[in-house]
Formats: structure tokens, sequence, C-alpha cells
């Protein structure tokens, strides 16, 4: 019943503006034929968290390719904890320059900085972007371009990237992109070896930290939990002095670098703070 009713809904208007596929599998469903996307070119919204179906028919890269090419006003795309690849986002690029927002988390390495690139270099409205636990290739080279090329981008997390994002990336973003809101950095410091975490050289600390606070006044929401002790209280200070309007902070597992010293200049000049994590 569930699947004749969304293949229905798939199918039935060809105004459709959003649909969304989540969690998704080989088991779940019947997989949804191409038929039913062919009907809603003027598509806003496509999420297809978690679906990792293979074979006929499937939520694959063949599927996000067609998707992409007939619908051209694409501006939010979901492929997190699937296995949608480099291949799809060479030509979501192409076919959808009105893009401002991707989440490609936890893609397992298949989308890196080539598909990244692409997007940046033909999606200059991007305002979101999330591209966490995506196996350490995403890296500054991707970030960078992005800050290069997309201005207006107002979220970014790149938390969980094996230390190949550092302060160099979130410099440039900071220098480019004065309108950013929201910055996840939690877990960028480590790279996974034999399921041992160990530091990388590469890392985001204080000084990427300053660089947001000095560039972006406008941050409502910085994470910074499992740094291990790379941002202090140094970078939470900076924060405070230059984004009263903070809202959100996780400082959680930074191994005392981050005290009450730090966390009362937040409560001293961000009077906006709701979430504390602490």
């Amino acid at each position: 019943m569930y699947e004749d009713h969304l293949c229905l809904w798939l199918c039935a208007p060809t105004q459709l503006k959003a649909i969304f596929l989540l969690n998704l599998t080989e088991s779940s469903a019947t997989p949804v034929p191409m038929d039913c996307f062919r009907t809603c070119t003027d598509l806003w919204t496509l999420d297809l968290r978690h679906c990792i179906f293979r074979g006929r028919g499937c939520i694959n890269d063949s599927s996000v390719l067609e998707v992409a090419q007939l619908c051209p006003s694409l501006s939010s795309l979901d492929v997190s904890d699937s296995e949608v690849s480099d291949a799809s986002m060479m030509v979501v690029a192409a076919a959808c320059p009105e893009l401002s927002l991707l989440i490609v988390r936890g893609t397992k390495g298949i989308i890196t900085d080539k598909g990244i690139k692409a997007i940046a270099a033909s999606c200059p409205a991007l305002t979101f972007l999330d591209v966490s636990s995506t196996n350490g290739q995403v890296s500054d080279d991707g970030i960078m371009a992005i800050a290069a090329s997309c201005p207006a981008l107002t979220s970014l997390n790149v938390s969980g990237t094996l230390g190949k994002i550092s302060d160099e990336g979130i410099k440039a973003i900071a220098a480019s992109c004065p309108a950013l809101t929201s910055l996840n950095v939690s877990g960028a410091v480590y790279l996974k070896v034999s399921g041992t975490l160990h530091r990388t050289s590469g890392h985001i600390s204080d000084e990427g930290i300053k660089a947001i606070a000095a560039s972006c006044p406008a941050l409502t929401s910085l994470n910074v939990s499992k740094t291990w002790g790379q941002i202090s209280d140094e970078g939470i200070k900076a924060i405070a002095a230059s984004c009263p309007a903070l809202k959100s902070l996780d400082v959680r597992l930074t191994e005392g670098m981050i005290s009450d010293e730090g966390i009362k200049a937040i409560a001293v000049s961000c009077p906006e703070l709701t979430d504390l994590l602490f």
C-alpha cells in the first residue's frame, strides 16, 4: 500500500516542487520508476537520504543524472548516506545552476573534491553545503573552490572530514563568505587508521575560528566539539567579541581548552544564546 501511494503521489501533479525519498533500501520498497520523475520538470527539492538501492530502476547515479537534466530549476539536493558519486555532481553542476543547498554527508568517499569543485564553478547561488563524513575525500581544495565562487554561503558543515579541511579552508570561507551563519567543524582533526583515530597535521584551530569571528559577524551557530584541544578560549572569546547574534554553541570534548573563561565571554556578549553544549 505504501509503495502504491508513493508512486501515485510522484506521478500525479506535473507542478510538484519537492520529492522526498528517505531511508529506502533494497528490501524496504519497490524501486521508483523514473517515469514518475519525468512529469516533474519544475522540481525544486530532491531528498534522497539513505537511498541505497542497486539494480534496475534504483535511485543511483543514473537516476540523479536524469533528474538533474530534466529539472533545471532544482535548488535543493540531499544525497547523504547514499551511493551517489562525483558523476552526479558533475551533471547537477552543469544542469542546475540555481542549486542553493547540497548535502553529501556520509557518501563514503565517492563524492570528492572533483564533484565539489564542479558545483562551485557552476552554482554561485549555493548557500548551504554539508560535506561531513566524506571519508577525507573533500579537502581544503574543494572548500576553497566554494569560497572563491559561492559568496552567498550561509551554512557549512565539515565535521568528520579526517583532517583534510584545515584552517586554510576555513580562512578562505571567512574571507569570501561574510554572510555565514552556521559552521560545524566537529571532529575535523582526526584520521582513522585501522580503526584507531590519529591526530592529523592538517586541522582547524583557533586561527580558523578567529578568522570566522573577524569576517562573519552574523554567525548564529558554531560547533567545535571533538576538536580535542585545537580550539581554545582564545577562539571562543573572539567569537564572543564579534558575533553577538550567536544562538547555538557546542564545545564538548575540547580537552579542557575551552573553559569557564570562554563561556563567560559568550554569556556576556551573546544575549541571544539559547543552546549551549559544554
